[in-house]
């Protein structure tokens, strides 16, 4: 069997990008997700993008090179639902934990928290721990960090590298989702009702309405996570009121039972496996 090497892991591991940082990979095998499987392929890094895959690739005189010989070359992975690092915050209910660092989160009976839009994950965030640096080499190389559980607005995601001397230097987007733990009833009045104060207010620099705005105007996506089918549909009714937002939905596998629904409405699903 071929060892295998992340290719940005590779690229994340370099030295700090800065002005024409050149990087060549040279690889046995390079596993591509549009071209396929490229043998004795070269990846080119130009100020920590790739810029050119192939077998005949000239690679720039300035380049540093990294031999990967007998090596595969494949994209670094992406976890896009976390708490990896973060303090636990489970309030009404409690987490299913996974290896990856991924979850899913089970309500306990009470209804929902006060929704705290304001909250943001980046101001927690703390680049000096070894969980990082294990879910790295494990071939991650980004991770989308989630507010806690459990109301039904929980706060503002973000999107980092597990990488970097500093928390800035991770943050690749530090408002990058708006998280939500949702029930029918009283959580399905105060989704509805956050929503609306987004719609009504789309300039509003309040950091109680401003990601919510965001939301509802579809620049950054509404995480979900509903429990079971019922809840779903409950989800759903509330949500075609609101044509603009990107939500994706965070649920068991049972919510295959409501994916005819999910499909006409457009909503994603991650199902944490």
């Amino acid at each position: 069997m071929r060892p295998m090497l992340t290719l940005l892991l590779v690229v994340a591991a370099a030295l700090p990008v800065v002005a024409d940082d050149v990087l060549a990979i040279k690889a046995d095998r390079v596993d591509t997700v549009a071209a396929g499987v490229i043998e004795n392929g070269i990846i080119v890094v130009r100020n920590g993008r790739i810029t050119d895959v192939g077998a005949d690739v000239d690679i720039p005189d300035e380049a540093e090179i990294i031999d990967a010989h007998d090596q595969t070359v494949f994209p670094g992975l992406i976890n896009p639902f976390s708490r990896l690092g973060l303090s636990s915050g489970s309030r009404g209910g409690f987490y299913v934990m996974f290896s990856d660092g991924s979850f899913y989160f089970i309500r306990s009976s009470g209804g929902s928290s006060s929704p705290t839009p304001h909250y943001r994950v980046v101001d927690e965030l703390y680049a000096h721990q070894d969980v990082y640096r294990r879910v790295l080499h494990a071939g991650f190389t980004s991770l989308a960090l989630v507010a806690p559980g459990s109301s039904t607005i929980a706060g503002q995601g973000a999107v980092v590298r597990p990488h970097g001397d500093r928390a800035e230097c991770m943050v690749v987007a530090e408002s990058g989702l708006l998280m939500s733990y949702f029930q029918p009833g009283q959580g399905q009045s105060q989704l509805r009702s956050a929503l609306e104060s987004g719609k009504r207010s789309p300039s509003s620099a309040d950091p109680k309405v401003e990601p919510l705005a965001r939301v509802v105007k579809g620049e950054i996506p509404l995480f979900i996570n509903s429990s079971t089918p019922a809840h779903t549909l409950h989800l759903l009714k509330v949500l075609k009121d609101f044509d603009k937002v990107k939500a994706t939905l965070i649920c068991g596998s049972e919510n295959i039972q409501v994916a005819e629904q999910l499909a006409k409405q457009k909503i994603s699903v991650i199902v944490p496996a």
